[in-house]
């Protein structure tokens, strides 16, 4: 076997599913942009209207002004009020939504760096990347921690269950299995 220069190894494309899951983090985070930019104009155009009286007012009822007849547009200056609460939802969703999003694609690229990058694989045999290795641990041991639950669980069940019936006849046997 041949040692080659992780620095002349053939660098691999990304999957096309590691590519999508980046393509829509940076799309949350675009879309998380756009919106508090929204939001922030029409909290501003609602605390405009709210302190600004017209000028006309002085010499009678002040003509209405012109609605912006452009379609989706939310948070201009003459937005309704419920546009403001609408974006709020939108970017507390986007907000909830990107941790776990964010988890997904780091967990995705290090199980493809280690599967791919030979100077990654490199560096983790040579301790060079020790928060890398906290956090395998970590999700290593979660992941016991799990399994060894599910397992008394399923062996609850099987204590309960009549000597002769399959674990997986009952409801409770499949979800422990």
């Amino acid at each position: 076997m041949s040692v080659v220069d992780p620095k002349l190894a053939p660098r691999t494309n990304l999957p096309p599913e590691l590519q999508e899951l980046l393509a829509r983090e940076a799309v949350f985070f675009m879309s998380r942009k756009r919106i508090s930019d929204a939001l922030s104009a029409a909290r501003q155009g609602k605390a405009a209207k709210l302190f600004v009286k017209p000028l006309l007012s002085l010499f009678g009822a002040a003509p209405d002004p012109v609605p912006d007849s452009r379609p989706g547009r939310a948070g201009g200056p003459d937005s309704p009020p419920e546009s403001v609460e609408l974006l709020e939802a939108g970017l507390k969703k986007i907000e909830d939504t990107l941790p776990a999003l964010s988890a997904c694609v780091d967990r995705s690229m290090e199980n493809f760096l280690r599967e791919y990058d030979p100077e990654y694989v490199n560096g983790l045999a040579a301790s060079r990347y020790i928060e890398d290795w906290r956090r395998l641990l970590d999700t290593f041991s979660a992941r016991v921690g799990l399994a060894t639950e599910g397992l008394y669980r399923l062996r609850a069940v099987l204590g309960a269950l009549p000597g002769a019936v399959a674990c997986g006849a009952s409801e409770e046997g499949r979800q422990a299995i």
